[in-house]
């Protein structure tokens, strides 16, 4: 019993409670920046390594609740940096997933778009 709810667990969409952020109806775009993990709230945080990837993390009560890294060579968008990124996260109950991460020309912050799955 023990080692099927593991696998579940492993293998089930993470789930978080809809943060601030800006919806155009079938996406919404929720703000990221580079922060440590400090308070029992969820956190968005936006890290860049030292080969330029992005990645954007999810927690709750400081526990690591979802991971989206991106993937390929980013775009330039006026003076952003966008990058394709993957990954489902179910929030407030809607399931959604991640397309896109944009970073500012500072690596400060920036936001992640998320698309609503039907």
């Amino acid at each position: 019993m023990a080692g099927f709810l593991i696998i579940y667990k492993l293998h089930s969409t993470p789930s978080a409670e809809i943060p601030a952020h800006y919806s155009d109806g079938s996406s919404i775009r929720i703000p990221v920046k580079t922060q440590n993990v400090t308070t029992q709230n969820e956190t968005w945080t936006l890290t860049r390594n030292s080969a330029g990837a992005a990645f954007v993390s999810v927690y709750n009560h400081q526990r690591l609740v979802q991971i989206f890294p991106s993937s390929g060579h980013p775009e330039h968008r006026h003076q952003d940096l966008v990058f394709a990124t993957h990954g489902n996260i179910t929030l407030s109950g809607v399931l959604y997933q991640a397309e896109q991460i944009v970073v500012d020309p500072a690596n400060q912050s920036g936001f992640i778009i998320l698309k609503k799955v039907n």
